[in-house]
């Protein structure tokens, strides 16, 4: 397995992918990077340092040598562990084969049709600056995507505005008024400037396309949650987590809990605040039945 040299989640910074390292995988991977939970055969997939054509599998750094220590080794997660901790919170996403997530174009391709026919869109607007530090649009600009919309099953445009942009991966963070979030590239943020105009679309929203996940990846625009996410201990392991594992707090009883769960657990009166890593809470179904 081609790795990246160092490893490092979020990749190298400009250098990354210029120095590469080779490791052999010679068993089937157990060890899952988001949990304790090593027993047994389960679904695994990767996980990258970062997306794109340039990310390549995270590697672990040795640890101490003797009983109990491990070697330099690939990261793995168990593949239930992302998904859950994607539908959830968003610690992580999902990559396809050619580094692509949804929601974000691949960093190493630079999308010039884009940038060519967007006719209609004033560049010269409050949202349009001069270009700082590789930032052209301001926090604070409006755009404009079509998305389904959950009630419906149709189409409309959701409003969404620039809350960050990553000067690193040139990366602007869309927050939309749904709470949903993504990054899109300069030419993306353009491409969605325009106003839509008021007209009801009566366009059905197509099927959702089902997209092979070859590798996850962890979400550092969640960087600071994930951060205090770990500050929890695992009710199960009793663990306090200082490396990649992320545990979760149970929400059974809480307002916020999804109403399809809620009325599965109408007999529940307390609201449960145990925080478990999801592999943990597996072995032992604590909260969930």
């Amino acid at each position: 397995v081609e790795v990246n040299a160092p490893s490092k989640i979020g990749g190298t910074g400009e250098d990354m992918g210029k120095k590469r390292d080779l490791m052999t995988v010679e068993e089937r991977p157990m060890e899952c990077i988001l949990c304790l939970h090593s027993a047994g055969y389960h679904a695994m997939h990767p996980l990258y340092d970062t997306c794109g054509k340039e990310g390549r599998q995270y590697v672990l750094k040795a640890t101490k040598s003797g009983i109990g220590g491990k070697p330099r080794r690939l990261a793995w997660v168990h593949t239930l562990c992302a998904q859950m901790l994607i539908q959830t919170k968003g610690y992580l996403y999902g990559v396809d084969k050619d580094g692509d997530w949804h929601g974000c174009t691949n960093i190493n391709d630079e999308d010039e049709d884009a940038d060519n026919s967007e006719a209609g869109n004033d560049s010269s607007s409050d949202d349009s600056d001069e270009e700082v530090g590789g930032q052209k649009y301001k926090v604070g600009t409006t755009i404009y995507k079509e998305f389904p919309d959950e009630q419906t099953g149709y189409l409309r445009f959701f409003k969404g505005e620039v809350k960050r942009f990553d000067t690193k991966r040139k990366f602007y963070k869309i927050v939309y008024e749904d709470g949903d979030k993504e990054e899109m590239t300069e030419s993306q943020v353009k491409k969605y400037l325009q106003n839509p105009t008021n007209a009801a679309t009566t366009k059905k929203a197509p099927e959702p396309v089902a997209v092979a996940t070859r590798n996850f990846c962890i979400n550092e625009e969640m960087s600071e949650e994930i951060k205090e996410a770990r500050k929890l201990k695992c009710v199960i392991c009793r663990k306090v987590d200082n490396n990649l594992r992320i545990p979760m707090q149970c929400n059974v009883g809480d307002e916020g809990m999804h109403a399809e769960l809620k009325q599965l657990y109408t007999h529940v009166t307390d609201v449960c605040t145990k925080s478990m890593h999801v592999g943990c809470e597996l072995t032992l179904h604590l909260c969930f039945d």
